[in-house]
């Protein structure tokens, strides 16, 4: 900052001896942006002193060295952008991920449910079955026997008949008495 002060109020040689003086200090600081204010400084001093060549060098220093803290600069937020980029992609995922075991909870409960009304269908099917055995036989036993009396019928009778006549052809022979 003082050598810049000196080359602007007319004094570039001495501008140049204070720069000479820690150029080797801001050399080995070589990602210090301090280093262009240096070239800049001393370009300007150098060109005042009609030394062109040499103000050339350092102003392509210079410029060197601000491509390189461009570069620096986009690495960093291109860097930044990619975490920021693969944060939400993971994000996206996680989302899905969750949007995917909530469905998949729904579905072991709609098959949890399901296999809960298959179970209530069969009982209640085979409980319809046995009362309607139940009734089947009733109304069998009904239809075959005397209400009064609780003996056999001539619907009985007939079917009863029928049995012995279908094994006594086997058999041979068979006799029937039936009284009212």
């Amino acid at each position: 900052t003082e050598a810049e002060g000196l080359q602007q109020i007319g004094r570039p040689a001495e501008a140049l001896a204070l720069l000479g003086q820690i150029e080797r200090a801001v050399r080995e600081r070589p990602n210090d942006p301090s280093r262009l204010k240096f070239h800049r400084v001393r370009a300007a001093s150098l060109a005042a002193l009609g030394q062109w060549r040499d103000a050339h060098a350092s102003l392509l220093e210079q410029n060197a060295l601000t491509l390189k803290l461009h570069r620096r600069q986009l690495d960093a937020q291109s860097a930044g952008l990619r975490l920021q980029f693969d944060r939400e992609r993971d994000e996206a995922r996680l989302e899905a991920l969750e949007a995917s075991q909530a469905q998949n909870q729904r579905l072991t409960l709609l098959s949890v449910v399901a296999a809960g009304l298959a179970v209530l269908l069969l009982l209640v099917t085979a409980a319809y079955a046995v009362y309607k055995v139940r009734l089947a036989r009733r109304l069998q036993n009904l239809a075959m026997t005397d209400t009064l009396t609780g003996l056999p019928n001539r619907r009985a009778m007939e079917a009863r008949a029928a049995q012995l006549e279908a094994r006594g052809l086997e058999d041979g022979g068979f006799a029937v008495v039936l009284l009212d």
